[in-house]
Parts: C-alpha cells; structure tokens; sequence
C-alpha cells in the first residue's frame, strides 16, 4: 500500500515539530506522495504560531517540486460547544482545509457525553474536513455518534496508529463505519502513525479522494 497524500504534517511553527515545510516536501517528493497537506496547529497551542502566520501561508507556492501543497491548520477543539483558535475570515479563506482535534494542552478530558459533543460541534464548523485522533483514549467518546455525523458532513475520521494500543479503538471505528456506510461512502479511516495498515487484517484505508483528472477533492 502506497500513500499519495499526508494531509496531517507539522512544521517548526507547531513548536514541537523539527522540520521546515520544505524538508517535508523532500520527504513527501522522495516517497513518491502526490500531496502534502502543512497544517500547523492554532495559536492556543502551546508554541504554536500566531493568527498571522495563517494570513500569510498565500506566499507557499500551490506546487513545489512536483508536490502539489494544500494549505490547512490543525485547529484545537476549546470546549463542548466546539469552539476552535480564533482565526478570522481572511486567514480562513486562505485555507484548504482544517483538521479539529482534542488536544490535553488544549482542554481537559470530561465525561464521555462532553467529550463527544465537542467533536459533534465542531463538525460544523467551516472547513472542517478531518477530526483528527479520534483514538486517543484519554477522551472517551461515543463513536457510533461521531461515525453517523461523519457521514452526514463527509468528514473523515484520521486514526493514528502510532502503536497496537490503538487497534482495538480502529477496529471499533470500523465496524460502526461499515454499519453506518457502505464503506464506499464517508466516513472513511485515515490510518496515519508507525503501525503497517497492511498488518491489520481486513483494513481498508483511504487518504481522501481524487477525481479522474488526478485532482484533489476535499
């Protein structure tokens, strides 16, 4: 299994990645990836950069090196109302795509009804497009509720298999996946993390669509 596209990236801006944009868009050119979503995480991350930095992502060029780059930011969820960073509407509209993710720095995990409310509204925010790590068990979340709004909004839901802890969480998220869809159909599975998706037995992984001219749809 090939990926052609990795849409959850972080440069140094996230202040707990090591890379620039433009090492990951060697890293993407050199394992043969089409796309590279750069999506550093809002300003009420701890390190992260400022609103202006969204502003001017303008100036990162729409194809380097044979990588054509999508511009997103991944937004940290603030509260059960699904409030995310403040970014206003110029800074937004620059932007391809955000990923809406609980991260602990961020807010604190609280009851499982909480918990999945704050991603069920999040999920209507503009230009949400992924939630991301859905599987971190320090939230506990109802994934039946979050799999059927997945699908209403087609929105995808990214598992990081970063270690086998996770698999009974992805293969949980599958089986209400396959329950709720057709598995043709959003919600879809993006397996990100160190784990061969080709290790799990019955895994089908989608890294989000291309049309027949090889365009990305999101």
């Amino acid at each position: 299994m090939k990926a052609i596209i990795d849409m959850h990236t972080h440069t140094v801006a996230s202040g707990h990645a090591y890379s620039t944009i433009h090492e990951n868009i060697q890293f993407a050119k050199k394992h043969g990836m089409k796309f590279l979503g750069t999506s550093d995480h809002g300003s009420t991350m701890t390190g992260g950069p400022a609103e202006y930095f969204f502003h001017n992502l303008k100036v990162v060029p729409r194809e380097m090196d044979g990588v054509k780059i999508l511009r997103g930011m991944e937004a940290n969820i603030l509260d059960v109302n699904g409030n995310i960073d403040e970014l206003d509407s110029k800074a937004l509209d620059g932007l391809d795509y955000l990923i809406a993710s609980l991260h602990i720095v961020c807010i604190e995990p609280s009851t499982k009804e909480d918990n999945t409310m704050a991603i069920l509204n999040v999920m209507d925010k503009e230009k949400v497009k992924i939630i991301g790590h859905p599987d971190d068990a320090r939230y506990e979340l109802d994934y039946e509720a979050i799999v059927k709004k997945a699908k209403e909004k087609n929105i995808l839901l990214e598992v990081q298999l970063s270690n086998h802890d996770c698999l009974s969480k992805y293969k949980k998220l599958k089986k209400l996946a396959i329950e709720h869809t057709n598995w043709d159909v959003l919600p879809r599975v993006v397996v990100a993390g160190n784990v061969d998706p080709q290790d799990i037995p019955g895994v089908k992984v989608s890294y989000l669509n291309l049309n027949m001219e090889g365009e990305l749809c999101i």
